[in-house]
């Protein structure tokens, strides 16, 4: 309660000092400039008249400013999104919207409070200089506030820029740690227990493709993008030791619908993620099967296998690994990763990026 309250308070200071302190300080000083001589020849009431002006005039424009021009072109036209256009009717709503402020002031100052006929007086040219002279500090203060939000907009990017990535690098640690993981290793290690106990000439070929699948993690821990033949290669080794641990249990099928090249990157282990993903995630046996189908079609990788549910979640499952997908590549790219899930299948959804092109 009382930390609630003092933040009541600071946002209490901080609302007075920009409402009532700066406006009143820069408006006695405005106020000079209307009526130089004003307090040296005793013209105090003309003199605080200019003040009040100056005081209406400032919150009129930093508050109104905000309300039906910066809020507005924030939502429609961001700095960071579009700033020759932004700068371009920043410029012009503040100079109309400045304008009719100036006139409404004018006149309820001059017609109103002193009883002249505004609209004679605007036709005579006498309020040409007043104008001028207002419209200029009144434009000033309006371009300061837009410059401000300029500056906010800015440094918000800024650090939106560098906690997405932050968040990009743990995600991509998390991966690494994660999804090649000890469990993995010891499961492969069972496995080839077995082929060399049954004397088998796969075990030679499985210690190979062991080692290469650790050999490539180690490789590509640094890197951002690999490139998707890379990937695939290790994909198709990762996949042949899972098929040897769960035989006719677990298939891969690699579908391919257009070429690829050394251009195509993606993200390292991505792929490897959604097939550990699955294996993790659903039962496999003899009477349900896991089935994982890899298509490679229209700059895409969708990775799709069928549901086994199991009923209790694996205790090295951290559900953190889409997510962690997710956030690298959204600081990769604008692309999104896709997720589909039905009844009977789950999906993913890769982009293919191509950063030379």
């Amino acid at each position: 309660m009382k930390n609630t309250e003092y933040h009541m308070y600071k946002g209490g200071k901080k609302m007075l000092f920009k409402v009532v302190a700066l406006p009143l300080v820069g408006s006695i000083i405005i106020a000079f400039g209307f009526c130089p001589n004003c307090l040296q020849t005793g013209h105090y009431e003309e003199y605080i008249v200019n003040v009040f002006f100056s005081f209406v005039l400032w919150n009129a424009i930093s508050m109104g400013s905000y309300v039906f021009v910066v809020k507005p072109l924030d939502k429609y036209l961001p700095w960071l999104e579009y700033p020759v256009a932004r700068t371009i009717m920043s410029i012009v709503m503040s100079i109309s919207y400045v304008t009719i402020i100036l006139l409404v002031l004018y006149y309820i100052l001059l017609e109103v409070y002193y009883g002249f006929d505004f609209f004679h007086l605007l036709n005579n040219g006498k309020l040409t200089k007043p104008i001028i002279y207002s419209t200029l500090i009144a434009i000033f203060i309006s371009l300061f506030f837009h410059a401000r939000g300029f500056f906010f907009a800015f440094r918000e990017a800024a650090v939106q820029n560098e906690k997405l990535k932050t968040e990009s690098i743990n995600a991509k640690f998390e991966s690494l740690k994660t999804q090649v993981n000890p469990h993995f290793l010891f499961n492969s290690l069972n496995a080839l227990t077995m082929l060399v106990e049954d004397k088998s000439d796969g075990a030679v070929d499985f210690i190979q493709k062991l080692s290469g699948v650790y050999r490539y993690v180690l490789q590509q821990s640094d890197q951002e993008l690999v490139s998707l033949v890379e990937e695939l290669d290790f994909v198709h080794s990762y996949v042949d030791l899972h098929e040897i641990r769960f035989g006719e249990n677990f298939k891969v099928d690699f579908i391919q619908n257009e070429s690829i090249n050394d251009t195509q990157m993606i993200p390292p282990l991505a792929l490897q993620l959604l097939i550990e993903n699955s294996i993790k995630h659903n039962e496999i046996s003899s009477d349900r099967p896991l089935n994982v189908q890899v298509t490679i079609e229209n700059n895409a990788i969708i990775v799709t296998n069928n549901i086994n549910p199991i009923r209790v979640e694996k205790r090295d499952s951290t559900q953190l690994g889409l997510k962690n997908l997710q956030l690298r590549y959204s600081f990769l790219t604008n692309e999104s990763v896709e997720i589909n899930q039905t009844e009977k299948e789950f999906s993913v959804k890769l982009p293919i990026l191509n950063p030379k092109s």
